[in-house]
């Protein structure tokens, strides 16, 4: 997010980028801004509600997986079911650096060769079960779209971006990989009883 210019923002940006910084990678240097406030992280908002998904990038994107997301944020804006200022936004985290340090099955966070983590937000202002509905519906829709291209390597999800919307054969897998059965195992050892459980804490 920038509140400067176009080339303002791409000049801080290279700062950034190259030896010493963050690696670029191909196909994810694209950017997107809507009119403020979409886009204007100075923007007062309301106090938010607000859905998550993530996914794991391995490999460069498809091609037109920039304009897919533009698509989705463009139709969105033009929705009258939201206000402008109801945030949405698909969010690259660079991976790299000290997350590859460690091996895969050093900790319970399997992704550590991976190029990024990427999530998906979408807000609302309001308690509203239609706002609500119409904001699962875009990011739903617009995740099933856009997550298979920046799938191409490998999947993957986040655990701390919880989504309920994983089926219960996946979302293990996707977050912890191979790192699950030894998972369990600490799990039968510190809670037999399953005494702390929820929708997708590890199973025993």
């Amino acid at each position: 997010f920038s509140s400067g210019t176009a080339v303002e923002a791409e000049s801080a940006k290279q700062l950034f980028i190259g030896k010493g910084g963050v690696p670029s990678m191909p196909g994810a240097d694209f950017a997107f801004d809507l009119a403020t406030p979409g886009c204007n992280p100075l923007e007062p908002r309301g106090f938010d509600y607000y859905k998550a998904k993530s996914s794991i990038v391995y490999a460069p994107p498809a091609p037109d997986t920039a304009a897919r997301i533009a698509a989705w944020m463009t139709a969105r804006a033009k929705d009258p079911r939201f206000d402008l200022s109801e945030y949405r936004s698909v969010n690259f985290l660079t991976l790299g650096g000290a997350a590859g340090d460690l091996a895969a099955d050093a900790t319970a966070f399997p992704h550590r060769q991976a190029l990024s983590e990427v999530q998906y937000l979408g807000y609302w202002n309001a308690p509203s079960p239609a706002k609500e509905a119409a904001n699962l519906e875009w990011l739903r829709g617009m995740y099933a779209e856009v997550m298979p291209r920046l799938s191409i390597g490998g999947a993957g999800c986040y655990a701390n971006y919880a989504d309920d919307d994983l089926a219960e054969s996946s979302w293990p897998q996707l977050y912890y990989g191979a790192n699950y059965p030894r998972l369990q195992a600490v799990k039968r050892s510190v809670d037999p009883t399953d005494f702390f459980r929820g929708r997708q804490t590890v199973r025993p």
